[in-house]
């Protein structure tokens, strides 16, 4: 044999013998290398039945190592996705959009113009509705007021007044005009039709205290008297038992449901179904940040 041709079978040999390695590497941390895995993020997966697609999974440090087995980070989170747990709260794992600019709202401006500002309303998509939200404890009083405090029948976007503080840990009700040309919660009707929701189903609430991402997952059309305006004191079997209704109500199916640890805000406007009637669009909160 010449030289030549052992040259070319010793490089055969070689490339075998590296191909052969590269495949033995691979099957082995696939099907016998042991994982590092979180037993914490391994039972939130198993407790709601979720799958993460292309989620970038980071390290996270302990707020106390030496808590038993139950510990709990203080935020756990996914670089680019969203929060997925503060504190022992869990928050769904929904992508941020990109195309929108968390805001930074100057609440002590605000507060220069009146004390009883509480929130700033903005949704993603609909750029028209972008609003302070107002309260004053026991009244509608922004139903036919606006921000000076002058009479005005487009008024305020504001919270109902019976709800304590003007939060509430379960479902904070947000009133607002339903106006012809779209401004206050006149573009609220475009989520009539299912077709609208898909790509407009996030809105933001800031608060002095953090920034909150809502996604809707019921729109109906119900009575102002029904029992959607209810809240409770605190997440429990009755607040269970009402998010299952809310969940089921919705006109059409949204994909989306609210589970009994959700906080929800209740966006209520009047409709074109009579007067007693009220267009309805509820949300979970899906993201915060209280940093």
């Amino acid at each position: 044999m010449d030289k030549g041709k052992k040259v070319i079978i010793s490089l055969i040999v070689i490339l075998s013998i590296g191909v052969v390695g590269i495949l033995g590497y691979v099957a082995f941390d696939m099907f016998w290398a042991e994982k590092e895995t979180d037993p914490f993020m391994e039972g939130v997966k198993e407790k709601y039945g979720l799958t993460f697609h292309n989620l970038h999974h980071v390290i996270f440090p302990w707020e106390e190592p030496d808590l038993p087995q139950n510990r709990r980070p203080t935020v756990l989170e996914d670089v680019g996705s969203g929060i997925w747990v503060h504190g022992d709260k869990f928050l769904y794992p929904v992508p941020l959009n990109p195309n929108y600019e968390i805001k930074n709202i100057d609440f002590n401006a605000w507060k220069a113009v009146n004390q009883d500002i509480i929130g700033y309303l903005e949704f993603e998509t609909l750029d028209v509705i972008s609003y302070p939200v107002f309260f004053q404890d026991g009244t509608d009083f922004y139903l036919k007021h606006n921000r000076t405090g002058a009479y005005d029948i487009y008024g305020e976007l504001y919270v109902e007044g019976k709800i304590k503080y003007g939060h509430s840990r379960t479902n904070t009700i947000i009133y607002g005009h339903n106006m012809r040309n779209g401004t206050m919660f006149g573009s609220l009707r475009k989520y009539k039709e299912a077709s609208y929701l898909a790509g407009n189903e996030f809105f933001w609430y800031y608060t002095p205290n953090g920034k909150y991402r809502y996604q809707i997952f019921s729109v109906y059309e119900t009575l102002y008297t029904s029992d959607t305006f209810t809240w409770f004191e605190a997440p429990g079997a009755e607040y269970t038992a009402w998010l299952d209704k809310m969940n089921n109500q919705s006109k059409y199916e949204t994909g989306i449901r609210a589970n009994p640890n959700d906080e929800v805000i209740t966006l209520c406007t009047c409709t074109s179904a009579g007067g007693d009637y009220r267009l309805v669009l509820q949300a979970r909160m899906v993201y915060k940040d209280e940093s």
